[in-house]
């Protein structure tokens, strides 16, 4: 099986009991973040001032679960980007990657609670 750049695999479960229960991983591969700026030359052949900016590839897995407490009243929780990666942005020249920055997005939890009313 061949990866592409940029794919995700997920995985659901349910039961008449709980609920749904859903994990995602999204591998986010090489990503052009900014193309290379010029001075604009005049009359001379323009100079790169800024070159090329890329993402470097990185992964993250999510997962939410939900449990039905009584009738159309649901309990859910959520944690996103538990592997939280550091996220690396580079200059890219011929070929060769300068870091430009480096940076972690942290994990999300977050708690909810639904009620749905049927009219």
């Amino acid at each position: 099986m061949q990866a592409s750049p940029t794919s995700s695999r997920s995985g659901e479960r349910s039961s008449a009991s709980s609920g749904p229960t859903r994990a995602t991983w999204t591998y986010k591969g090489d990503t052009l973040i900014s193309g290379a700026s010029t001075n604009g030359g005049g009359g001379s052949p323009p100079t790169a001032i800024t070159p090329d900016i890329y993402q470097i590839p990185f992964d993250t897995l999510n997962v939410t679960i939900q449990q039905r407490i009584i009738d159309g009243l649901t309990l859910s929780f959520a944690a996103k980007n538990l592997t939280n990666p550091d996220i690396q942005t580079v200059y890219r020249i011929d070929g060769t990657d300068t870091l430009q920055s480096t940076y972690s997005a942290g994990i999300d939890f977050s708690l909810g609670l639904t009620y749905r009313i049927d009219f």
